[in-house]
């Protein structure tokens, strides 16, 4: 909308808006002042570039034009809620090096959109793998999104297709006093693990080797268990 006011008397007032080089003016009126409304063009998300023109006339003589501007416009239109695979996948498989095996491979949902960006949270954040600390669950993640500061109303919740968070396992190397592993280390809540010890001890019953198995469940349901082998523990000397 364009609002201009004359200096003349007895004068036609024409008006114009345009975005680009030539700007073309309708009559308003035999009035001091006046506005046009005119529907400009645009695409949405992006900067639109507008300026106003104005005359008045006497007759068919045209005197005094001016321009205003520019000015800068955006349309906008709702945002969708994201939609896509909305899902993630903590990888089942630990990869392991000496005494630590860990599960923190995480594949993340594609909500891939021509014109709008994934934001996933809380917080809201592009990098979904900074959502995952190790040990640590996320709890419901959902995603959004977004253009700029503008995001959707509507957030989509982003499920996990087994584990829904990652895992850390750090297995003894050590032995107690009593012929014992020491103890086996693990980044997740007591609920979604158990450990299980097994020992075989040699012939001459002067030592035992031990396997160590971490198994999932609850939260880390779907991961593999993993059984870790190699440490040998003395037996303890009896005492008379």
């Amino acid at each position: 909308m364009a609002t201009v006011a004359a200096n003349g008397v007895d004068t036609e007032l024409w008006v114009g808006i345009t975005t680009g080089s030539t700007c073309t003016v309708e009559f308003v009126g035999n009035v001091t002042s006046g506005e046009v409304n005119e529907v400009i063009s645009g695409t949405v998300w992006e900067d639109t570039t507008a300026r106003a023109c104005a005359e008045y006339r006497i007759g068919s003589t045209s005197f005094g034009r001016a321009t205003a501007g520019p000015v800068t416009a955006q349309p906008t239109e709702p945002i969708p809620a994201p939609s896509g695979t909305t899902t993630y996948t903590v990888d089942p498989a630990p990869t392991v090096s000496g005494q630590t095996a860990t599960w923190t491979r995480v594949s993340g949902p594609s909500l891939d959109h021509p014109r709008y960006e994934a934001r996933y949270g809380p917080p809201r954040t592009t990098d979904f793998a900074s959502l995952f600390r190790t040990g640590t669950d996320p709890g419901t993640v959902q995603a959004w999104w977004c253009v700029g500061d503008a995001c959707s109303d509507e957030a989509t919740t982003i499920t996990p297709t087994g584990a829904a968070y990652t895992t850390q396992v750090v297995f003894p190397a050590t032995c107690d006093t009593g012929g014992q592993p020491s103890a086996t280390m693990v980044d997740a809540a007591p609920a979604d693990y158990s450990i299980t010890t097994s020992g075989t001890p040699s012939a001459d019953g002067t030592e035992t080797a031990w396997e160590i198995t971490v198994s999932f469940s609850g939260r880390l349901s779907g991961l593999d268990a993993y059984t870790h082998t190699g440490l040998v523990c003395p037996t303890p000397e009896r005492t008379p």
